[in-house]
């Protein structure tokens, strides 16, 4: 009997609480507070966020490099491995592996144009001209300019 009252009282004690903050909340001189507990919680989700985008980041990179170096060897691991440290680089070097069966990476790896255009994309990240976002834009607009019809969208 004894657990079952203190249980109740710890139920009710919590239903007074909460419905204390919900009023404390609804007080308009207390919204300021209010929004910066929700401004700091939001904060927290995206470093969350953040850092588990960065945990899926550094997985997909060790899994390409294992099965890069198991496919095509170290020439081409060494060729790729530069673009790999950034996610917009590493996910275009993942596509080069999505081609058709029997696709070579090794083409696309080692071909001095392709290698051309992932150095600079690589400068532009590092130098702070271009961030992920933006070089990924620019690329996506690049394929469909590419892709469009001629004479047409």
């Amino acid at each position: 009997m004894l657990g079952t009252q203190s249980t109740l009282t710890l139920l009710l004690t919590n239903l007074a609480q909460e419905k204390s903050f919900a009023e404390f909340a609804r007080r308009p001189e207390n919204q300021h507070l209010v929004l910066k507990a929700q401004q700091e919680e939001i904060k927290k989700k995206l470093r969350a966020d953040e850092r588990l985008r960065f945990l899926e980041f550094k997985e997909k990179k060790e899994m390409l490099l294992s099965s890069q170096a198991e496919a095509a060897g170290l020439q081409v691991v060494q060729a790729l491995e530069p673009y790999l440290h950034h996610p917009v680089l590493m996910r275009v070097v993942t596509s080069f592996a999505n081609g058709p069966e029997g696709s070579d990476i090794a083409t696309w790896a080692c071909n001095p144009s392709v290698q051309a255009i992932l150095l600079r994309a690589k400068q532009l990240l590092e130098d702070g001209t271009l961030d992920d976002k933006e070089l990924e834009y620019h690329i996506l607009q690049h394929l469909k300019v590419r892709r469009s019809p001629p004479g047409g969208v």
